[in-house]
C-alpha cells in the first residue's frame, strides 16, 4: 500500500526527471548565450543530482518494505513489473551519467536517454499509484470511472 509520503515522493520524482530534460532542451536552443547556457547546466546538474539521490532513496525504502513482505511470498504483478522497471532505470542513469562525463563524442544520444528515463520514471511512479487507486476505489466511484477513463484516454493516444 502506499502511503501519502510514497505517493509525495513519486510525484517529486517525477517532476525532477521532467525538469531535467525540458531544462536540457532549454540549454540546446540555439538562440542562447553562453552564460545562459551554463547557469542553465549548472541547475540541471543540481536537479540530476537531486534526482539519482531520490532515486537512491526510494529505492532503499521500497526494499526494505519488499524484505518486510518477503521476496520469496507472491508479488503483485504490478510489483514485479515495478521492480523490473527500476532494474531498466538504474542502468539507463548509469549510462547517460557515463557519456555525460566521460565521453563527450557520443552526447547526441542524451536527449534520448533523458526522454527514457522520463519515459520510465512516469511508468514507473503510475503503475502502483493507479493500483492504488483502483483498489481502494468502489464501483461506480469518482475514482474508479477517472482510473478507468484516463486508461482508456492513454489507450486512444496510443492507438492514433
Amino acid at each position: 500500500m502506499w502511503g501519502t509520503s510514497d505517493m509525495l515522493a513519486g510525484i517529486i520524482f517525477v517532476v525532477l526527471a521532467v525538469t531535467n530534460v525540458v531544462i536540457m532542451l532549454e540549454a540546446r536552443r540555439p538562440m542562447r548565450d553562453g552564460a545562459a547556457t551554463n547557469r542553465l547546466s549548472a541547475v540541471r546538474r543540481i536537479v540530476g543530482y537531486l534526482y539519482v539521490i531520490l532515486l537512491c532513496i526510494l529505492t532503499y525504502s521500497m526494499s526494505q518494505k519488499l524484505a518486510g513482505v518477503g521476496i520469496t511470498g507472491h508479488l503483485a504483478t504490478y510489483l514485479v513489473f515495478h521492480i523490473a522497471l527500476v532494474l531498466v532505470l538504474v542502468p539507463l542513469l548509469v549510462l547517460k551519467i557515463l557519456i555525460a562525463r566521460r565521453y563527450k563524442q557520443s552526447q547526441s544520444s542524451l536527449k534520448a536517454l533523458g526522454v527514457a528515463i522520463v519515459v520510465v520514471s512516469f511508468v514507473l511512479v503510475a503503475i502502483p499509484a493507479f493500483s492504488e487507486v483502483l483498489r481502494s476505489a468502489s464501483p461506480g466511484s469518482l475514482g474508479a470511472r477517472l482510473a478507468t477513463g484516463l486508461i482508456v484516454a492513454v489507450c486512444l493516444c496510443l492507438g492514433s
